[in-house]
């Protein structure tokens, strides 16, 4: 079992990845891939199926590890088998191929003038998880090739994807 507090810089990475993992995922077979935190090659992502998120760590070896607990002080992962993650890579395309692309600064956290204006001008996407990335990223850039495609959103060290609402 691994254990990453609060004086590991490992530690803010991985929360920012698990607010994306799917909760409640023992035994569901094939879906197991949503209920872990995936590491490979010094970067942990974690989706629940609606939103991605992506971080750069070290120093955890590769693999998928189930969160045993995580708080503001301690997290604890399990490792975990025969898990087969997605590929997540594929997801992420080159900004330089996005049609819409916004600049969002830190002030405009919880903000729903500033979540609206996105909404109509780059694509639909649920207000919890665009104001989860204000509260954990800070300024970061968004970008879309449509608005029925998935939004990238890319900060300084975090990055993350957040599937269109269905409209």
């Amino acid at each position: 079992m691994l254990k990453i507090d609060k004086t590991d810089e490992n530690l803010s990475a991985l929360q920012w990845v698990a607010r994306a993992v799917a909760k409640n995922g023992h035994g569901l077979g094939w879906l197991r891939h949503i209920h872990v935190i995936h590491v490979e090659n010094n970067q942990a992502v974690g989706t629940n199926g609606h939103r991605l998120h992506l971080a750069d760590v070290h120093g955890i070896p590769d693999g998928d590890y189930e969160i045993i607990k995580n708080n503001k002080t301690v997290m604890f992962l399990e490792p975990v088998v025969d898990i087969d993650f997605v590929d997540f890579k594929r997801l992420f395309w080159p900004v330089e191929e996005a049609t819409f692309e916004k600049e969002i600064a830190i002030d405009a956290r919880n903000d729903w003038e500033e979540y609206i204006k996105f909404v109509r001008e780059i694509a639909p996407v649920k207000g919890d998880y665009f104001f989860d990335l204000l509260k954990n990223q800070g300024n970061f850039k968004a970008y879309a090739k449509s608005p029925t495609s998935p939004v990238y959103f890319k900060g300084d060290k975090k990055q993350g994807l957040i599937m269109p609402i269905k409209i």
